[in-house]
Formats: C-alpha cells, sequence, structure tokens
C-alpha cells in the first residue's frame, strides 16, 4: 500500500501481528491475537485508521466493561495493545492521525481480591495437616506470592532449604495458538523463562514453609528434576493446578477467590508487617516500585486511622 491509502485496521493488524513474531515470545503473541481477534475486530475491523477517535474509544471501552464484563486492568491492556497498533500504523505509513485521540478514559482504581485474616489461616492450617507437593505450591504462593505459572514451574532443585531461598527460573503457561480469522485453534503447554529480568529472582523461604518443604521431601523423596507439584514428576499447567487449588478451598471452608490472590494478600499484608517497598518489588519481580505500591497496597479505613494518629501521638 502507498502511504497516501486509507488504511483499515485489520489489514494493518495482520500485518502488524506478522512483524510481532520476531520480537515478541510465543506466549505474548498468542495474547496479542486473541484479543485483537476477540476484542478489537469486532469493533474496529473494517474501520479506516484514521478514522479512530475519541468517541468510538470510549464505545468500545463501555462494551468491554457492559458486554465482555472484563476488569479494568484487562481493559486497560486491551486498549494498550490498540493504542501500540494504531502509533505504529500512524508512523510507518505517515497517516494523518491526531495522538491525542488515543487516550484512555480514566477509571476509579480496583480493588484487589484479598483472603481475611480468618481464610488465610484456615487455609494455612489445611495445608500444614496436609503435606504434599500440590499443597506446597499453594503455600509457596501464599507464603512467597510467587505467580500460578511460576509455582508450576518450579522443580526441587530450585529450593534450596540451606540458603532458605527460593529460585524463580521458569514459568509454564498454556499456549493457545489461534487466527485473527477463526476461533479454531489447538493450545500446547510452553515453558518459558520468567518475563522480566527481575521476574528471574531469588525469593526467600519463611521459616514456616521450610520446616513444611522438608516434611514433603522426607514423606515423597521426589527427584531434585521432578517438578514440585506433580507427583509424577511432570510439570503441572496453570489450568489444571488451578482447579485444585479451588477443590482445597472448599474443603477448608473458604469461598473462591483466584489463585492471584494469594499473591494480593501475601504483598498486601507485608506492607502491613512494615516491609519496605523495594524489598517487596524485588521478592514479587516486579520492573519498578511504581508498580508494586499502585497495585498491592490496599489501606483499610483502620490502616488510615491508624496512619493519622501516629502523627499526632
Amino acid at each position: 500500500m502507498e502511504s497516501h491509502e486509507r488504511t483499515r485496521f485489520q489489514e494493518w493488524a495482520a500485518l502488524w501481528l506478522d512483524k510481532k513474531k520476531a520480537s515478541v515470545k510465543p506466549t505474548t503473541l498468542s495474547i496479542y491475537t486473541v484479543n485483537i481477534r476477540k476484542h478489537i475486530m469486532p469493533c474496529f475491523g473494517d474501520s479506516y485508521i484514521e478514522d479512530i477517535g475519541v468517541s468510538s474509544i470510549i464505545v468500545f471501552i463501555e462494551e468491554l466493561e457492559e458486554s465482555a464484563g472484563l476488569k479494568p486492568k484487562t481493559i486497560e491492556d486491551i486498549f494498550l495493545l490498540l493504542q501500540q497498533i494504531v502509533k505504529d500504523a500512524v508512523k510507518e505509513k505517515k497517516l494523518l492521525f491526531e495522538e491525542a485521540r488515543m487516550h484512555l478514559p480514566a477509571k476509579d482504581t480496583e480493588e484487589a481480591d484479598i483472603l481475611t485474616s480468618e481464610e488465610y489461616e484456615k487455609l494455612l492450617n489445611f495445608l500444614m495437616i496436609n503435606p504434599s507437593g500440590k499443597n506446597a505450591g499453594i503455600m509457596i504462593a501464599q507464603m512467597c506470592g510467587l505467580r500460578i505459572g511460576e509455582v508450576c514451574g518450579l522443580k526441587w532443585e530450585d529450593v534450596d532449604l540451606i540458603e532458605r531461598v527460593i529460585h524463580v527460573r521458569r514459568t509454564i503457561s498454556r499456549l493457545y495458538i489461534s487466527s485473527l480469522d477463526s476461533d479454531a485453534g489447538s493450545s500446547v503447554i510452553n515453558s518459558g523463562q520468567p518475563k522480566t529480568r527481575r521476574s528471574q529472582r531469588k525469593v526467600p523461604i519463611p521459616k514456616r514453609l521450610c520446616y513444611y518443604l522438608e516434611q514433603v521431601k522426607l514423606k515423597d523423596s521426589p527427584d531434585e528434576k521432578s517438578f514440585i507439584t506433580t507427583e509424577k514428576g511432570k510439570s503441572h499447567e496453570p489450568r489444571t493446578f488451578n482447579s485444585y487449588y479451588c477443590s482445597v478451598l472448599k474443603r477448608s471452608g473458604i469461598e473462591h477467590h483466584t489463585f492471584h490472590s494469594l499473591r494480593h494478600t501475601f504483598a498486601t499484608r507485608a506492607v502491613r508487617m512494615g516491609m519496605d517497598a523495594e524489598t517487596l518489588s524485588r521478592i514479587l519481580g516486579h520492573a519498578s516500585v511504581t508498580i508494586t505500591l499502585s497495585r498491592y497496597y490496599h489501606p483499610t479505613t483502620k490502616d488510615l486511622v491508624n496512619a493519622i494518629d501516629k502523627i499526632y501521638s
């Protein structure tokens, strides 16, 4: 196409994805493909990029909220993807386009889902009296804040019980292989490095967890090369491990919380207990301290009252 030709979004998105194959991980490319096909194409597929504006973006965001029922963070990620595709088209094809159009309408910050203190102890007690590799994976997430893919990727050789650290070296995910034109597709289990350099990290092990892991090793005598969360040596994928986690919540008498809530809960408890932001950021594997504070510090009314009282005590 010549630079003066008007460009339809669907044409450019296909070219953009093809170019991205060389610079992003397969898991990232899969997420891009699914989000473009499922969420962005229905709204902008037949539109000319030059015609995308504030009003159409507002309608698009409202549709994601009301019809798709997506969370604010997911909506933001989809919008940023749309923004990146449009900006690259404008730059490469020299289109007449005002970048001021591509702004996400401001929304209130979503409060994270965390376990109550009672739920936290109920879950911990259940895990303690039922030692196993799978339960060890849940406890690692609960007491160290690892993501579900990182937990599924842990091998016993990654756990140093003498130095009391966990080496986060890999993450397991289910990779969906699909195209822009079809819902049909297949999926494979993917094992790769954590998504950022800081995600590849050493995470300290609390004494209580260290004792628990020692008990599991004594009971099961696992091979050092085997994955922690499975008895058969092969890795669990997040989907099946999440199903097991949900069954544990039911057996513990705890209402449903996502697996990621364990990470939210760990971080929130750490902040309330006085852990400094830089340390917490490194344990969680965040790219910056700003992400840690904005995403995981959720003060209650009691926290606010206590903070103001300290000023005048």
